[in-house]
């Protein structure tokens, strides 16, 4: 089963002092949809990273995860995008079904942002959360992003990502 893995960038307070930075792929292939598609009126993507795929990135033990970040592909020029929401759970679940876009229920989430983003240019793309998640260091994590942004504009970003078989 293909499942796309875009690349997440993990910010992690090990004390309020101190941060590193976990990236997890490689970024070969870009694609306009996750975490959020900035073309169409509202929407939302779900992501899965696996406490294996964290650990290979080099982010072993709980941690208090502080933001996240996005490789944009293209070059948009100050693109915002109105109301974006991102929530964060522990799961143990580590793949999704093949067809499953169910919606999944928020308030079982942490949100984590809520605001306008822009993004300028390509490269690394980061939402700094408003408060820290505390990841227990052996669960997978779901990100879940909610875009209500109700503009139909052009420009979009793309982001780049890393397909897994």
């Amino acid at each position: 089963m293909k499942r796309l893995i875009v690349l997440l960038l993990l910010l992690v307070l090990a004390s309020f002092a101190f941060a590193d930075v976990f990236t997890i792929g490689t970024g070969t292939t870009t694609q306009n949809y996750v975490p959020n598609y900035g073309l169409y009126d509202y929407g939302w993507s779900k992501t899965i990273y696996t406490a294996a795929e964290m650990n290979a990135a080099g982010l072993t033990g709980a941690s208090n995860l502080i933001a996240i970040g996005y490789e944009v592909g293209n070059t948009p020029a100050n693109f915002t995008m109105l109301d974006q929401r991102v929530y964060i759970r522990q799961t143990n679940q580590g793949v999704y079904a093949t067809a499953d876009n169910t919606f999944p229920d928020n308030t079982q989430f942490t949100q984590v942002y809520q605001g306008d983003y822009t993004y300028n240019g390509g490269g690394w793309h980061y939402i700094m959360f408003s408060a820290p998640f505390a990841w227990d260091g052996n669960s997978n994590i779901e990100i879940l992003w909610e875009n209500w942004d109700a503009d139909y504009v052009t420009g979009y970003p793309n982001f780049r990502y890393t397909a897994i078989y």
